[in-house]
Formats: C-alpha cells, structure tokens, sequence
C-alpha cells in the first residue's frame, strides 16, 4: 500500500506558475484584430468613395475619427498580446524547485 504525498508548498507554488503558463495565450487577443480590420477597411473605402465636395462634413469627419479609433485600439490589442506572451516566457523561466 502506497501513501500518496502532500505536495510541498514549493510544488504547489510552481504548479500555479506552470499551470498559469499553460493557460496565457494571446491568439485570443489577436483574433478580436481581425473583425476591427475589416471594419477599419470598410471605413476606409466608404470614406475615400465620399467625394471630394463631401470632406469638410460631419459625416467625412465622424468616418475618418471612427478609422483612427479603430487604428488605436489594433495597436493596443496587438501590445496587449504582446504583453501576454511575454508573461508566458516569463512564466517558463521561473522554477522554484532547485
């Protein structure tokens, strides 16, 4: 008959960090970028089919805010998922059993 041991505190500890590691992906992150793309490019295309005589209204204006806002929050959720997986490695390289 086997006993099983109780995992020691420091076990417990790096079994947090691995599991954590395991669980930091950024493809979710990145794949919200895709649909904010296409709609940028929508944007994009609607905005530069205005014609000429149509760039000082409102609606040129709220176009062309809307493709910087857009632009911003991809950069964002790309740093984001840079972040993510730098947490990761991070993560890989921590041990805390020696």
């Amino acid at each position: 008959m086997t006993t099983k041991r109780k995992p020691t505190k420091t076990q417990e500890r790096q079994k947090i960090i691995d599991d954590a590691q395991l669980e930091l992906k950024s493809d979710p992150v990145r794949e919200a970028i895709s649909p904010l793309e296409d709609l940028k490019s929508e944007l994009e295309e609607m905005r530069d089919n205005l014609e000429e005589k149509f760039s000082g209204t409102e609606r040129f204006q709220a176009i062309s805010d809307a493709c910087d806002a857009l632009d911003e929050a991809i950069d964002q959720i790309n740093n984001a998922a840079d972040g993510i997986d730098e947490a990761s490695a991070t993560l890989g390289n921590i041990s805390l059993e020696w």
